[in-house]
């Protein structure tokens, strides 16, 4: 039966690592029923290795393929596809220049926060500065990724494309239909150019913390 999305209560259950999974019992525990989405595409080439997944979600899984899915566009569309590349090359070259000068300046923010000597009130203000340059680079990073995420779909709109729009996998449509009836989708997290930053952040925080504690007031 078809539920109305008036219905459907949206949620976001974060598991964390699964080296010892829990991902079996935390469904029974929410009491999710009925069919249920896989995406595995943060594994790209490795999406479809999911057989520990699927036992996990009790052989009511169906992996959408996304990344396959993609790949057949990129096959059928050959001058998208060479843009899509030209596209990644430019993030890639920025990302590993966002790591330069990520590295820098947790270097620096490292080597504050490890001081001893000195005044504590000084090191502290310092400290803070020191982050505050990594929250400038981590959100200047954000800022340029978007920027060329933009610039880019708008010159290649992919939903204009034919390729895009013919790309089939029946198994993946009907399990997308089920999914949005019952409201239920489980995801693994796909590497995206957000994820460093914000690691970088918590990071940086947990030093400062540290650092803190270890500071005595005048």
């Amino acid at each position: 039966m078809q539920v109305e999305p008036s219905t459907v209560t949206p949620s976001v259950t974060l598991l964390g690592p699964q080296r010892r999974p829990t991902l079996d019992r935390v469904l029974t525990s929410l009491g999710v029923e009925g069919q249920i989405a896989a995406v595995t595409a943060g594994w790209q080439e490795r999406e479809a290795e999911d057989a520990e997944l699927m036992a996990l979600l009790g052989g009511r899984g169906v992996n959408l393929r996304l990344h396959a899915r993609w790949m057949d566009v990129l096959a059928q569309d050959a001058e998208y596809a060479r843009a899509e590349r030209e596209h990644t090359t430019v993030l890639d070259e920025l990302q590993q220049l966002y790591l330069v000068q990520l590295d820098h300046a947790a270097r620096a923010t490292y080597e504050i926060a490890q001081r001893v000597d000195g005044h504590p009130r000084t090191k502290a203000t310092v400290l803070e500065d020191a982050l505050e340059v990594m929250r400038v680079i981590d959100t200047t990073h954000l800022t340029r990724v978007r920027e060329l995420h933009d610039a880019f779909y708008a010159a290649w709109p992919p939903h204009g494309r034919t390729s895009t729009c013919t790309s089939s996998f029946p198994a993946a449509r009907s399990a997308r239909a089920r999914a949005c009836s019952t409201g239920t989708t489980m995801s693994s997290m796909a590497n995206t150019a957000s994820t460093g930053a914000r690691t970088s952040w918590i990071h940086a925080r947990a030093l400062a913390r540290t650092a803190s504690s270890s500071t005595v007031a005048p």
